[in-house]
């Protein structure tokens, strides 16, 4: 899977929102809505919780390279909380989040055009 397939299907942590004749607007964030996906993730008999994998509804599996931070946080993007997971995965920065209230994990994806607010 390639870095723009990552890009594309669960966004990156510092992505600008583009137009869509093509235009790049700096600054302005593309819109995020919450997206509940399945995670494989690995338990240590302390309960440390390390997502490995994430799949995504198609089908896509995306292999999580290298966890580098885990906190508790406020999705500012897509809405909700939980214990947020900075991960890497094919170079790509993105943030998993295990919302504890409903025991699912989701991702900060990008909204579909023309999608229902």
């Amino acid at each position: 899977m390639r870095c723009e397939a990552v890009s594309e299907a669960i966004g990156s942590a510092g992505e600008d929102a583009v137009m869509a004749d093509g235009g790049h607007v700096y600054g302005a964030r593309a819109e995020r809505e919450r997206r509940y996906v399945e995670v494989v993730a690995r338990t240590s008999a302390d309960g440390l919780v390390t997502p490995l994998e994430v799949r995504w509804e198609d089908g896509r599996r995306f292999r999580i390279d290298r966890v580098t931070d885990r906190r508790r946080a406020a999705s500012l993007k897509a809405g909700g909380a939980g214990m947020r997971y900075t991960v890497r995965i094919q170079g790509t920065e993105t943030y998993p989040f295990f919302d504890d209230n409903r025991g699912a994990w989701f991702v900060e994806a990008k909204r579909e055009p023309g999608a229902d607010w």
